[in-house]
């Protein structure tokens, strides 16, 4: 009995050992069969909760805030992603989710929450996308194993694309101005072709070819070129002058001024983008004028909490009887995020707030006459709300007394997270909404 005991200690202790690298790593990774494990566990402990009676959630006394809120961040964001885009035709579309590896590994498709015929798709291939005046990629063609209907989705800037055997890369023209530095308007302007760069560079365009080839924009650590478009019969036709593509980087041997290689860095993560302009023809803008693509119109989901995580800890998590939700879906109030659903199974699914350690969030900040995309990883649940560092923009300014509200997702964006109530360099505190159970 004793040899049986002690075989399975050290079982349960190489079971941790070998699981803790992963959740050190990649909290927000599950096991195998966990959401029958939880749901098991759950039901066993409340079994009349397969039979009790769902109800949507009370809409809070202030839904008339939270409504100017949002409609005050959906001027500002329409206004923030039409930026200079006043001389050509574009239409709007919310952001699902970003996925695939391109260039230097990162996120190199969008999907968006614009579902059309595949005909009209392949009418839209090749449109050029926007955000803020950045040009963000082209719209892909229609999947030749997808349906007849299908979401429309965005090849960024740093996508690969093979054709049969061979790899497609698109180009794009562009110049070259300093933007910082002395005498910066009369600095030498270089002209170049960008292209995505390899999976594994460091930066997710290179410049294969540029003019003059050894223009001197490295040697001044104050002087900062940034590369924008330039419209081409030859390359991207549609494409509007003037649009960021983003800053130049420079491999030199410094010692002899010789420039080895050059690269183009955008200035975005496609992780923060929630809503994008498909820059079109006159003809298609007006047939795409009436699209809605959002679905936040939609009336809040109901749910029952069936059980909860004990509080006091920041892995906090929900199990909802709630057969309407989907996995990646917001669990709402109103105009209010209570939480994110991880998974769902047989109409019963686990729901988790927003800020558990390590979990990657798209979260648009709104203060100060502006919306700013912002990429966050969950640090922690603390007393009355939760703690994120900033991954995306590096090197932001105070944010306290801005409002937060949820970016890309299955849900669409504009559902209010909460208020900041502290913030420091590269990280802010934000009081939600809560407990869940109050919302019952």
């Amino acid at each position: 009995m004793a040899g049986r005991d002690a075989r399975l200690i050290r079982c349960c202790v190489a079971v941790t050992l070998c699981l803790t690298p992963v959740a050190w790593l990649a909290p927000e990774a599950t096991l195998p069969g966990e959401a029958y494990a939880e749901l098991a566990a759950a039901v066993a402990w409340r079994p009349t909760a397969l039979a009790s009676e769902m109800r949507a959630a009370s809409v809070p006394e202030s839904d008339a805030e939270d409504a100017a809120l949002v409609a005050q961040l959906e001027r500002r964001l329409d206004i923030e992603v039409g930026y200079g885009l006043d001389a050509v035709h574009w239409v709007g579309a919310d952001v699902r989710r970003a996925f695939g590896r391109g260039a230097a590994g990162r996120e190199s498709v969008l999907e968006l929450m614009l579902e059309l015929d595949t005909g009209v798709i392949a009418k839209l291939q090749d449109a050029p996308v926007a955000f803020a005046g950045k040009l963000l990629g082209h719209v892909a063609g229609p999947d030749p194993e997808g349906g007849p209907r299908q979401a429309v989705r965005v090849d960024l800037l740093g996508h690969r694309k093979r054709l049969g055997d061979q790899e497609a890369r698109r180009r794009w023209i562009g110049v070259a101005r300093a933007v910082s530095g002395p005498d910066a308007e009369h600095q030498p302007v270089l002209r170049l072709l960008a292209e995505p760069a390899a999976v594994s560079a460091s930066y997710r365009l290179r410049v294969p070819f540029a003019v003059p080839r050894q223009l001197d924009t490295w040697s001044d650590p104050t002087r900062r070129y940034v590369v924008y478009t330039v419209a081409s019969d030859l390359l991207g036709g549609r494409i509007p002058a003037g649009l960021e593509l983003g800053r130049l980087v420079d491999t030199v041997y410094e010692r002899f001024g010789f420039v080895v290689r050059r690269h183009v860095e955008p200035n975005w993560d496609p992780r923060s983008i929630a809503r994008v302009a498909i820059i079109l023809d006159p003809e298609l803008a007006a047939g795409l004028g009436a699209v809605q693509a959002r679905r936040r119109a939609e009336p809040a989901r109901p749910f029952e909490i069936v059980a909860a995580s004990p509080r006091g800890f920041d892995w906090r998590r929900y199990l909802l009887r709630a057969p309407a939700l989907l996995p990646g879906e917001a669990v709402r109030v109103g105009k209010r995020c209570l939480g994110i659903v991880r998974w769902r199974l047989y109409g019963f699914a686990v729901a988790e707030p927003l800020g558990l350690r390590g979990r990657i969030e798209s979260l648009l900040w709104l203060g100060d006459g502006r919306a700013l995309p912002l990429v966050v990883r969950g640090k922690g649940l603390v007393p009355g709300g939760a703690r994120f560092e900033i991954v995306h923009p590096e090197h932001v300014r105070d944010l306290t007394d801005g409002q937060v509200f949820t970016g890309m997702g299955d849900t669409g964006y504009g559902l209010r997270v909460g208020r900041v109530v502290k913030s420091g360099p590269g990280w802010i505190e934000v009081a939600t909404f809560g407990p869940w159970e109050d919302a019952q």
